[in-house]
């Protein structure tokens, strides 16, 4: 048992760092700023560099934090498709390396000739290279531009960037050096641990989905599920820690395991909220490293910020230019890439704690960083991304004739269910969107597509496919969100059927104005029913 002074403690430090966190996030979603931006502020705003409430010894808060990168790496992991990958091709690998080598070799070659030692400028130019998956995914995806020539070839390079880190990572230890041996002494050890580990990645990758997770999922209890989700990124990221790799890694091996099968989804919705909590945490932890010296000098930080964009935005440029895109679209989309992502606090922290880097440079590194992703709003609207401006898109394959095509149903309650179930017996492909993640849950068990999140939000339909649906049914039980619904469906796809369910007669004219085909009135269809029970004379 924990004595009372410290439980408090824990209690106390942790409900700050989320209370203050929210607060951030909430101000940065307002300002259009990014998420971890607002969360690494935050941590500087308690940390040393700010009002000094928290301090990095916290260890509590830094287990919290570690648990935080898990979470990130075995998102990742789930999410990993080497189908996708290979459907990119080519110019995933030019674009990726060519991105991460312009970017990376100029940045060391800077801070080498400052006199910083070469293998903490490597992992540097490294770290500073990584750009931010999410909020690339999310600005594409809210424009409409994820299936765009451009898109692709931006989703492209950070999904190369994400491809990198695992490697990236395992040769942190090679870079930190122990003094004992050679060098290539060094590399083969490391190289034999590495196949070691990846060898039985295999092995789980193939025993785990075909034999342990359907005799867990037997029984139908979403608990077991996730309870057994969590034993394998605990256990592999144990093994890994054991095998004197970083302990990161296995959270993404973890989630490369339990990827691309039927109950994916399901773990991935039921993690996203500890997922989102522990973020928040760990990217808070991230700024309470940081001192006050690291932003003792505003005019060299933002001297050493603009240089940071500028590197990024010329190799993103050359790099997207490399895969066939003309020079202007390559420096419109190059602008979405000029910023410093999340996974380079993991890079860089990982280098840390591994005595590659020191305080010195994380603390300068992570302000400038910060930096650069409060300029995205800027950089985002300077590239056509701020607004409805289309670009070309590749052509999509023309539907079978006699298949129904893809539908959307909006809405997972007792109506979206007899909905979903009769259109899956007609032969449309369908999604299923809601806001709860727990109404998803039987949805994704039985192999449906899901989406989790607001539908009036462009994000939302985006990913749910809206663009490209011929029917959509929205059974929302409140009108006015059917309403904003209805609205921005229509904004995606005009030709779409568009089918709603209306609480109440009074509302049925502003949804068919918002653009649905057809509506059925609840109150009206009660009504009839009711008049029909009537006794006759």
């Amino acid at each position: 048992m924990l004595h009372g002074a410290t439980f408090e403690t824990i209690v106390v430090d942790l409900l700050t760092v989320l209370l203050v966190g929210m607060a951030a996030g909430l101000v940065s979603r307002r300002l259009s700023f990014p998420i971890v931006a607002g969360y690494l502020l935050a941590g500087c705003l308690l940390g040393p560099a700010g009002f000094a409430v928290l301090d990095h010894e916290h260890n509590e808060i830094e287990a919290l934090a570690e648990v935080g990168v898990f979470f990130m790496l075995f998102a990742i992991g789930l999410e990993f498709s080497p189908g996708q990958l290979a459907a990119l091709g080519r110019r995933l690998l030019i674009g990726g390396a060519l991105q991460m080598s312009l970017v990376a070799a100029p940045v060391a070659a800077l801070m080498a000739a400052l006199g910083t030692e070469p293998r903490a400028a490597i992992l540097t130019g490294l770290a500073v290279s990584f750009s931010s998956t999410v909020l690339v995914f999310q600005t594409l995806s809210e424009t409409g531009r994820a299936t765009s020539i451009t898109g692709r070839r931006a989703i492209g390079i950070v999904l190369f960037q994400d491809a990198a880190l695992v490697p990236l990572l395992l040769a942190v230890p090679i870079l930190a050096g122990t003094g004992s041996g050679s060098l290539l002494g060094e590399i083969l050890d490391l190289t034999l641990r590495s196949a070691a580990f990846i060898g039985g990645m295999a092995v789980l990758g193939f025993v785990v989905p075909r034999w342990l997770l359907p005799l867990v999922a037997s029984d139908r209890s979403t608990a077991a599920v996730v309870l057994f989700a969590l034993v394998v990124l605990g256990g592999i990221t144990w093994a890994a820690h054991r095998l004197g790799l970083p302990a990161v890694t296995g959270a993404f091996f973890a989630g490369l395991v339990l990827s691309e099968n039927r109950w994916t989804r399901q773990i991935d919705a039921v993690m996203l909220p500890f997922r989102e909590a522990f973020a928040a945490v760990f990217f808070a932890s991230l700024g309470l490293l940081l001192e006050p010296t690291s932003f003792a000098n505003v005019p060299l930080l933002l001297g050493a910020t603009a240089v940071v964009v500028a590197i990024k935005l010329g190799a993103a440029v050359v790099a997207l230019r490399a895969t066939d895109l003309g020079w202007p679209a390559s420096l419109r989309t190059g602008l979405s890439l000029a910023h410093v992502g999340e996974f380079s606090f993991v890079l860089l922290l990982v280098g840390l704690e591994g005595g590659v880097i020191t305080p010195g440079i994380y603390g300068t590194t992570a302000a400038i960083a910060i930096l650069t992703l409060l300029t995205t709003p800027i950089l985002f609207r300077l590239g056509g991304f701020g607004g409805s401006t289309e670009i070309e898109s590749e052509p999509e394959l023309p539907a079978e004739p006699d298949m129904p095509g893809p539908a959307i149903v909006i809405g997972a309650g007792p109506v979206g269910r007899r909905i979903t179930s009769a259109l899956e017996i007609q032969g449309y492909d369908v999604c299923v969107v809601d806001l709860s993640p727990v109404n998803l849950h039987p949805f994704a068990q039985q192999g449906f597509r899901t989406v989790v999140g607001d539908a009036s939000r462009p994000h939302t339909l985006a990913t749910a496919g809206a663009r490209s649906a011929r029917l959509v049914v929205v059974c929302v039980p409140n009108d006015d969100a059917a309403i904003a619904v209805v609205r921005g469906l229509r904004a995606h796809n005009p030709a779409a059927r568009v089918l709603v369910r209306c609480r109440y007669q009074q509302n049925a004219e502003n949804l068919q104005r918002a653009g649905a085909d057809d509506v059925v009135s609840e109150e009206a269809r009660v009504a009839d029913a009711l008049v029909a029970m009537l006794p006759g004379d």
